[in-house]
């Protein structure tokens, strides 16, 4: 999986890409901090997320945990 950070600095486009989705969160926090730094966006290239992030599984419509599994995706 390819995680890729956009951020607008100094009204240049950037990017970088993460195999690691923690340290592509650490970047961005980082970025946060950043006063020059006016956008940022993340970009995930994985072709078999079909669900809201952080879901290992559903059945029934309840998640490991119990409760009721309510993400839907959105179409246009």
């Amino acid at each position: 999986m390819i995680n890729r950070v956009y951020w607008t600095e100094h009204e240049q486009i950037h990017y970088q890409d993460f195999d690691d989705v923690v340290a592509s969160l650490k970047f961005t926090q980082a970025l946060r901090k950043t006063p020059s730094v006016s956008l940022i966006a993340t970009a995930i290239n994985e072709q078999t997320i079909v669900g809201g992030l952080g879901v290992d599984s559903v059945e029934n419509g309840k998640l490991p945990s119990g409760d009721t599994y309510g993400w839907r995706k959105r179409r246009p």
